[in-house]
Parts: structure tokens; sequence; C-alpha cells
């Protein structure tokens, strides 16, 4: 069953999940019309059949504001609250559905999750940062966790680490609270739909981008032209899956490595390297090294760029037989990073 909610029913549930005070529900609906106008919906079609906020919402963008309003209430400012949904809503969308169903039911069905855990580490700065702001940021910023003792494991496991607020500074929202405070409010109070219409609606969004995923595969080499294109007309042609800007992001971070620097993010792994200081920093400045329990470890980004600096290290090689000496860090030893 579609479940459709007007402006006033969504304002309606934000408004009793936060206890807002009746008068202050004008500047409260003055913070949500803000919440749209950043594009939490984004490109999302509304049903809008005149000006204003008239149209129609999906139970989807109605957690997405839910969710939207909770990042308010954690200090996060509006437009990157808004970044921070439509870039992780697929992942969130899981939590919201798996909470619509309570524990009996999810133990008849030997369903594993148990509760739903967003943990977020924030970084309203970002854009003063020295490695600033990309519009890839803001993906997969999100980790769920489904149990709690898992979630008290994750804390526990990331205790002594903590640079850029990594693992230092956490936010968690609890999915399942959010979602059955809404749909508690939809359902029994508001008396817009059942729990069950609310559960059918976010599933037929999944099984639309299911089916939209399956045409697109079958039109894959059809997209590659496209994709092709676009790269050709811009100059930063970014393409939107993961692969794809962290190679972009790899090939921005590699202008601001000095020689030394990229000749430790090139060495072999179990190789030895000398790993000044300022360089440590440095490289943990750009995400391209962590520490985890004490150790050492190479991220993802890191590992992006390093293939991307062999492989230009390599063809410096292939061109110029003097490269290799004019490395001055080669050959020294010292203990190297470890790398996952």
């Amino acid at each position: 069953m579609a479940v459709d909610f007007s402006f006033g029913q969504v304002e309606a549930v934000c408004a009793a999940m936060q206890d807002i005070s009746s008068d202050k529900r004008t500047a409260f609906t003055s913070r949500l019309k803000h919440l749209i106008k950043t594009g939490i919906f984004n490109d999302e079609r509304l049903d809008r059949p005149g000006r204003g906020f008239t149209a129609k919402f999906t139970f989807s963008q109605l957690m997405k504001m839910a969710i939207g309003v909770e990042l308010l209430q954690a200090g996060t400012p509006p437009s990157l609250a808004s970044k921070l949904i439509q870039g992780n809503w697929l992942q969130l969308r899981v939590g919201v559905y798996f909470a619509l169903y309570n524990e009996i039911e999810k133990r008849a069905s030997g369903e594993p999750r148990e509760e739903t855990y967003w943990i977020l580490a924030p970084e309203a700065l970002r854009e003063l940062s020295k490695a600033g702001e990309s519009e890839w940021d803001h993906y997969e910023a999100f980790e769920s966790v489904y149990r709690t003792e898992d979630l008290a494991a994750h804390l526990a496991g990331h205790a002594s680490s903590g640079f850029r607020g990594h693992y230092r500074r956490q936010l968690i929202l609890n999915g399942t609270a959010i979602t059955r405070a809404a749909a508690f409010l939809i359902a029994f109070e508001l008396n817009i739909a059942s729990i069950q219409d609310l559960r059918d609606s976010i599933y037929g969004d999944i099984k639309e981008d299911q089916e939209r995923l399956e045409r697109a595969m079958k039109d894959l080499p059809e997209l590659r032209e496209v994709a092709k294109d676009v790269r050709d007309k811009r100059a930063a042609g970014y393409l939107s899956d993961f692969e794809q800007r962290m190679k972009a992001r790899a090939a921005v971070v590699m202008d601001k490595l000095s020689p030394s620097q990229m000749a430790i993010m090139a060495a072999d792994e179990g190789s030895q390297v000398e790993l000044m200081p300022e360089d440590l920093v440095y490289l943990r400045k750009l995400d391209l090294i962590g520490i985890q329990q004490g150790e050492i470890v190479i991220t993802e980004l890191g590992q992006e760029v390093a293939e991307q600096v062999r492989r230009a290290a390599g063809q410096g090689q292939r061109s110029s037989p003097k490269n290799k000496a004019a490395n001055p860090e080669r050959g020294r030893h010292h203990p190297a990073h470890e790398r996952h």
C-alpha cells in the first residue's frame, strides 16, 4: 500500500518526536523547510500540485526528515545533515526497515538483528581542514551496528585511537528508537497508516531500487559510453560509484605528497622505510594512515594512493634509469608501518 504524508503530517511527527512546544511550532516549521531546501531529498520527485510545501511525502522521505532532525538536535548544520542523509540513505533505510518489526517477529523469522545503531564521526569543520571538504566525503559516513554488545565492542576496540575525531568524537543514533517513535505516532496517534503499511511502503522502495539496478546492469555497456561522454565534457568528471570517487580523491591527495612521502606510500608490504614524525602526522591528516589498537595501518584511501604511486613510479623507472637513485629515502631501514 502506498502511504503519502502531507507536509503538515511530516511536521507533526517530527515535532512530537522532539516535544516541540506549541508556541514554537512556527519556528520549528521553518527549520524543517530549511532542511528541505538544503537538499535532504536531493533530486527526488515530490508530488507538488502547487507552490509552497503542499507536496506529498513518502514514508522514506518522512524518515529522512526525522533522522535529519535528530542530527540537528545533535548540533549538525542543516546542509551537512542533508548531505549525510542523502549519502547514506541506502544503509540507513535497512535499519529503518528492520526496526519496524518487533522482537517477537524478529525472533520468529530468525533475524539476528536486535537493535540498530548508526555511528558517525561528525566533521562540521571539515571544510576548514587542510584536507578540505570533497563531494564524496559524506558517502558511507555511517557505520551500522545491529547488536548492543557489538556496539560496546566497537567503542572498546577504538578506545586508543582518535586522530581528527575518528573514534574520539562519535555520534551514535539509536535507529530502532527513532523509527519506532515515528511509526508509533503515525499508526496510533495520528492514525495515518498501520505499521504493516509502513513496512510495505519502504519495502516497495527497496524493490524499486533493486529493479532499477537490474535494468542498469543490463544497460551497462551503454552507461559506460554515457559516463565516458561525461568525463570528456567535465574537467573533474567523477562518477558516483565508490571506486571512481576513491581514485579521484587519491589523485588529489597525491599532489600534496613530497617525494619522500610518496616513497613511504609506495613501499612494499613488509618492507622497512623511514617514517619521520612529521611524515606520520601529515599522512594521518590526509587519511592515508591511521592508528588502530596501537598499530599504524594504511587506510583504504592510502591503499589507493599507494597503488597509483607505484604505477607512476614504474612508468618513471622505465623512462628514466636515474629515477631510482634520485630517491634519498630508499634503502634506509626503520620500523615499517603495517597495512591491512
